[in-house]
Parts: structure tokens; sequence; C-alpha cells
């Protein structure tokens, strides 16, 4: 679940001020409340943790790649060309004030923010990049609640780093991805009988650079579902209740103008459907062509009902029980399946299945060439109906979180 995630597929987590660095010198400590002081020492070894002055931020680049003044003048620049924030930078300096390490932390939508350092060699390293892990943690609290790090399962090393910097070993998690028709389109698999699958909004009203266009009934309802969807979950069940569920949903909607397939499943209410006089037969349901004259529209109408009948009646005679948020890149190429998640009284109905299948439909229609994911790797039942539905491993992380405020 983890993708404003910082995992692609994200909820939230627990508490982590356990796992605090133990080594840190008797005496040092963090700032209280999200602050962190311009300098702290290490003693005994002459070094301290800084935060990077702007004339020298390649010198701090250098130090986080490991890699000279020319790949680091690069990388400053492809930053600054995708807009990624290198504001929130801390060094490790060594007696002569050279950086020797540095840890980046770069903002995330729904007050995350991810944290990247320098490669550790041994497990010295590990222990000395820890304050410095640790410092960059709480310097982002006055615009995140959680900073995470993402680290491939072979870099002991690193992963040991961010332990003793704090950040809790959360999940393994798995990366898959399928590809998607070059020709044609995938059709979806119909909702059990008596739920329908639907769009959250119009395409427009999610195409936008912020959430703004998602109705706050709506809002609501995803919030729910979202919280509900956490209950007994396999997913990164460590994250409930690390950031507000609001947050959360801001995270998944992430940054920029870009086309959004959100779904969500309902159960449909036939008592309610009676009294106000419309179909509640299951399956009664059918796809508008889209304004644009290409193929069915994302959003399921019920026989007889104009937009605004259905929305209102909607919210009378049908609840949310599970939610699947697609994103599609900002070129159009690819798209990241962010969240796919149930309430309990969904599970075990095909409801899964049916959320998935309508948003690899709404890809294809959008001529994505593939959709990707992550997943927790104890996640078995998840892990399956992505197998069922083509999607085979690429790769796989070592998910580490921790909460910003010391």
């Amino acid at each position: 679940m983890l993708g404003d995630n910082p995992y692609g597929r994200t909820t939230e987590g627990r508490d982590c001020s356990e796992c605090h660095d133990v080594r840190r010198p008797r005496g040092s400590k963090l700032g209280a409340c999200g602050s962190v002081p311009a300098t702290m020492s290490l003693t005994p070894d002459p070094t301290r943790i800084v935060r990077v002055e702007p004339s020298r931020l390649e010198e701090a680049m250098s130090a986080l790649l490991g890699a000279g003044p020319a790949a680091a003048k690069r990388f400053v620049d492809q930053a600054h060309t995708s807009r990624v924030v290198l504001d929130h930078l801390w060094c490790l300096t060594d007696s002569h004030g050279r950086y020797r390490a540095a840890v980046l932390a770069v903002p995330s939508p729904g007050r995350a923010s991810m944290l990247l350092a320098t490669r550790a060699r041994d497990e010295e390293d590990a222990r000395q990049f820890g304050p410095l892990i640790a410092a960059a943690a709480v310097g982002s609290a006055p615009f995140a609640d959680i900073a995470q790090a993402l680290v491939e399962p072979t870099r002991v090393h690193d992963i040991a780093a961010y332990q003793y910097g704090g950040l809790a070993r959360m999940a393994d998690l798995e990366y898959l991805e399928r590809s998607l028709p070059r020709a044609g389109i995938l059709e979806p698999s119909p909702a059990p009988p008596g739920w329908s699958v639907e769009c959250v909004a119009l395409p427009a009203e999610l195409a936008r650079e912020t959430p703004d266009g998602i109705t706050p009934a709506m809002r609501a309802e995803l919030i729910a579902v979202l919280e509900r969807s956490y209950l007994d979950t396999l997913d990164c069940p460590g994250l409930a209740g690390m950031r507000a569920t609001s947050d959360v949903l801001v995270g998944h909607f992430g940054t920029g103008a870009r086309t959004r397939h959100w779904l969500v499943a309902r159960q449909i209410d036939p008592t309610a459907g009676s009294a106000l006089g419309q179909s509640t037969t299951p399956g009664a349901a059918r796809r508008e062509p889209r304004r644009d004259g290409h193929g069915a529209d994302e959003h399921v109408r019920v026989h007889g009902e104009d937009d605004a009948a259905m929305r209102a009646s909607l919210c009378v005679r049908s609840s949310v029980h599970g939610v699947c948020l697609m994103n599609v890149t900002p070129d159009g190429s690819d798209a990241e399946l962010v969240y796919l998640g149930l309430a309990p009284e969904a599970r075990g109905k095909g409801i899964g299945q049916a959320l998935l299948a309508h948003g690899l439909h709404a890809c294809s229609r959008s001529r994505c060439a593939s959709v990707s994911l992550a997943v927790d790797t104890r996640n078995v039942f998840a892990r399956r109906l992505y197998e069922r539905n083509g999607f085979r491993r690429v790769s796989t992380r070592v998910a580490l979180v921790r909460k910003t405020h010391a």
C-alpha cells in the first residue's frame, strides 16, 4: 500500500521512537518539535553535522553521490529541471570542515519526506551516518510527519545506517509490472452482483494539479474507506496511524496535472434504490460513450439516470467498500497503481479483481504501455491477485520509516 506513497502504494505507520539512535554521544541531542541544531557534535570523533550552505550545494552532492564535481553538477542541474527540492540537505564534516557524507530529505505530497543518504561502506560508516540521518529526518518535521527510505536488500550497511538513524524496517517490497497491449483495449471483468465500480470524479476533475476537483463528500468517503482498508491489512500494517488519512490521500494524488483513474467499489442497497424508483437489478449498468468519442467513459452510470441524479442517489442507496487508485505518468507513457484496498466486509468476494480489471482497462484506454506497483511480500493474497493479472516482479526494496518529531 505505499505511493505517495513513498513506496508506490501507501498507508501509514507506527511510531519508531524505540529505534532512535542509542549511540548518540551523551549530552548531544536533536531539538524538540522538529527543530535541529545548526551543528551537532559527534565527539569523540572530530566531526560535526551541519546544514548545507547553498554556496556548497555541489560539494554536498559530491559527498552524497560519492562522485566527482562534474557528476554532482549534472545531478543538481537535473534536479532543478525536474523541480526536485534540494533545500533540505545535511552533511557530516571532518575536522577541516570538508563534507564526508550527506543526507538529502526530499519533500513528498501528504507530509512525507524521502531520505537519500551516502552509501555506507561498512558497519563503522553505518554507525557514523546514523545521527546524520536522524538530523535530516527531524529536520523534515516542518513539512513532513514521516521520513522514509527505500534500500536494495543487499545493501546491509545502508539498512543499518537508516536503523541507527531511527528508521524502522517496515516492509520488504516487491515491485511488480505488467505491459499493456499496444493494439486493442483490455476489457474489464464485471463487478459481482449488487456491486458497481465507478470513477470518483470526472476525468477533468482528477487531472488537476491538486485534488480540489474531488467533492468534499467523495473525499470523506475515500478517507473512510482508506481507514477501513487498513483494518487487519497484510500490506505494511505497521504504517497505520502514522499520518492523518487526509494527508495520505494527498500523497496518493501526487503532484502535477496528469491523468488519474481513481475508482471505487460500491455496494448497492436495493431497498433504497426501489424507494427512489430506480433500477437496482444487479449488473444493470451501462457505459456511456465518452464525449471525445474514444470508447467508453470510465464512469459507470445506472440506467435512466443523468450525472446529477446518479451522484445524489448513490450517496443514499450505496456505500463505498473498496478503492483502486491509478496515476498515469506526466508524459502519459505508463501508469502506477498507488493503492488498492478493500474494507474487511468486501474481501473475498471478487471486488479486488473487479477494481483492478477496471483500472487496467482505464490505463489501457489511455494507451499506457505498462502498469507498475509495489506490494508487501507478506501480502500473499494481493500478490496472487497481481500474478493472475499478469504482473511480474522486477525488483525488491526494503522500506524503512520513522516519525520526524523527536
